[in-house]
């Protein structure tokens, strides 16, 4: 355990553990030289010698000082220590979590960290001073008092030896069975958390149904689980507790026979047999106490393990030097296109002088893509099954929108995912300006992409703020231009504290729409090259649907526009349709008006989506 906790700590948190061990393992060998001073004592005592009393009285004062010193001095380095290695675990998971590629967040993890960023990680950390030293002095004081007793009387030390395998072997079949429950009451603490946070989040949703009573059953079944994982955990530490002490006092017992027989036979003197007795209690006391600290002690193992496997998660590879992102879309334009600087005096720059601007000696123009074209190249990839996409090649031009269609669960939204890197391909490449991704980095890619996914989540505070994290230097200004462009103008008019008023966790204070239009309103101000739609005006009723795709029409120049959609509108205005199958791969791609003329499987899925906007309720007689 010591050994992980110094791998995940700073030097001044490892100098701190390294003193408090010290100091523990000085703490319980003078313990123990205290202990073994007790047999020359009461010999002193009960042999009537006062002098020799006397010194063994002063000797023992001395101990207890030494002890009493020691002990003070690594209280104070454990208290630091702990302070120090909770802010260094602290510290290493937030790193990592935001190192952590995309996709490992695709799964749920809220309860998992939860649990290991708050108990965990505040139980290991004081785990050195309040656990590990303590079983430092339940061993290494029974050991000097060991050692001590082989000087006094080699055939009781032989009788306390005889134990001590079978003490050790005992007391790590515990600490395994007890690291075993915990790692399924961890797991059964994650779940359970997971559920609860889900069926708050959607109570909403639940409670539009009528009928909760299926997500009630889940959460019931999670915390049952969690009950049942907890007693289990229980029950083995109490049997295991019970059998760990059983096993001690037998110790006690194989002594307490050997100095009786050796007394009787005259062989040992009642004056020498008591201190022994009182070493042989002293011997297995503190080893007794052990038993339970062991299971704490795998525990905290149990969160270190946790922390360390996700430090040793494989990231994504990165280039050894990144690529420097050079501007985002094509700035300059007017407020009804790109959100920059709406001076009439300055007029848009062309896309294309902005790339010789790229290539002028010293700008870097050789790491840099030759422009934002995406690119698939013959892409396989799976979520760790059967693959979703299957040898797939296509291409999104610049200036250009690219529209995504076909049946549910034919990867659509798979390629934007891939797009953004939130994973890599299991084959084939994924590249941008004719180089691939893990060449460009994943630093260059979140400045170069700006997503609009299907799924939006609001951070609890203002509608302004949630604009601006699409580009934190933006002005004001520019963060409620982009606003007024998604339309989220006509949301702020309506609420009482305008572009300051809260969404709520999550934006559960604003209606689905609502919050897509802020998520766009937040792509449009990041001004990246390259915007990913994903069903972004899923929400939207006709009129904002037709005023964010003006948007986004007045922002096509100079970027490259890929739509996962479903909308009529959205798919006829797009310069390039790639329409999938069902296993994958690309049924066929083209222009509408040429997919149409071929009569195809998108002939047939227009014909489909037409027939589907064309339904009328039938009105009944009265």
């Amino acid at each position: 355990m010591i050994r992980l906790l110094m791998s995940l700590t700073q030097a001044r948190g490892r100098a701190l553990l390294r003193s408090t061990l010290v100091w523990a393992i000085v703490t319980a060998v003078l313990q123990g030289l205290a202990f073994l001073a007790l047999v020359p004592w009461l010999r002193a005592l009960l042999s009537g010698a006062g002098s020799a009393s006397g010194v063994w009285s002063a000797v023992l004062a001395g101990l207890g000082l030494a002890y009493g010193l020691a002990f003070w001095r690594g209280n104070q380095s454990g208290n630091a220590a702990a302070i120090e290695v909770l802010s260094d675990l602290l510290k290493r998971l937030g790193d990592r979590l935001v190192e952590l590629p995309t996709g490992w967040f695709a799964a749920d993890r809220a309860g998992e960290t939860a649990d290991v960023a708050s108990r965990g990680i505040v139980f290991a950390s004081a785990a050195p001073y309040a656990i590990l030293c303590r079983i430092l002095t339940a061993f290494i004081t029974p050991a000097t008092v060991l050692l001590g007793t082989w000087l006094i009387d080699w055939r009781v030390a032989a009788a306390m030896t005889a134990s001590v395998p079978v003490i050790w072997s005992v007391y790590r079949w515990l600490a395994r069975r007890l690291a075993a429950a915990d790692q399924e009451h961890v797991a059964a603490i994650a779940e359970a958390s997971n559920r609860v946070i889900e069926f708050a989040r959607v109570q909403p949703a639940l409670r539009a149904a009528g009928d909760n009573s299926i997500a009630t059953e889940l959460v019931d079944q999670a915390l049952r689980g969690q009950h049942a994982a907890a007693k289990r955990m229980h029950l083995t530490g109490g049997a295991g507790l019970a059998l760990f002490g059983g096993v001690v006092q037998l110790a006690v017992i194989a002594v307490l026979v050997v100095g009786s027989g050796l007394a009787l036979a005259g062989r040992l003197d009642i004056a020498t047999l008591l201190p022994l007795l009182v070493l042989a209690v002293r011997f297995t006391e503190p080893i007794c106490h052990s038993g339970a600290l062991g299971g704490g002690l795998s525990v905290a193992t149990n969160t270190l393990k946790h922390i360390r496997g996700l430090i040793d998660h494989p990231s994504l590879p990165e280039p050894a030097v990144g690529v420097p992102f050079r501007g985002r879309g094509p700035a300059g334009q007017s407020a009804e296109g790109a959100v920059g600087d709406d001076s009439v005096d300055e007029p848009a720059a062309d896309p294309a002088l902005r790339l010789v601007e790229r290539a002028r000696p010293g700008s870097d123009s050789a790491t840099q893509p030759e422009d934002h074209t995406v690119r698939f190249d013959r892409v396989t990839f799976g979520y760790g099954g059967a693959p979703v996409l299957r040898d797939l090649s296509f291409e999104a031009p610049v200036s250009a929108m690219t529209a995504i269609v076909g049946p549910s669960g034919s990867g659509k939204t798979t390629i934007t995912r891939l797009i953004a890197r939130f994973y890599d391909p299991e084959s084939g490449q994924v590249s941008i300006g004719r180089r691939p991704l893990p060449e460009l980095g994943s630093d260059w890619i979140v400045q170069a992409v700006a997503p609009v996914f299907q799924d939006v989540y609001l951070f609890d505070g203002s509608i302004l703020d949630n604009i601006w994290l699409g580009r934190p230097e933006a002005s004001q200004e520019e963060a409620r231009r982009a606003g007024r462009q998604a339309r989220v103008d006509e949301i702020v008019e309506r609420l009482p504290a305008g572009w300051d008023s809260r969404v709520g966790e999550g934006g559960t204070n604003l209606s689905g729409g609502e919050r897509q239009r802020v998520s766009i309103a937040r792509a449009l101000l990041k001004d990246a090259p390259i915007v990913l739609l994903d069903e972004a005006t899923a929400a939207l009723d006709s009129a904002n649907e037709q005023a964010i795709q003006e948007a986004f029409t007045a922002l096509r120049p100079g970027r490259t526009l890929i739509v996962v959609a479903h909308r009529l509108s959205t798919i006829a205005t797009a310069d390039r349709i790639i329409m999938l199958n069902q296993s994958g791969g690309i049924a066929e791609q083209g222009a509408h008006e040429e997919l149409l003329a071929a009569g195809g499987d998108y002939a047939r899925y227009w014909s489909e989506r037409v027939q589907a906007a064309g339904w009328r309720l039938a009105s009944h007689p009265q």
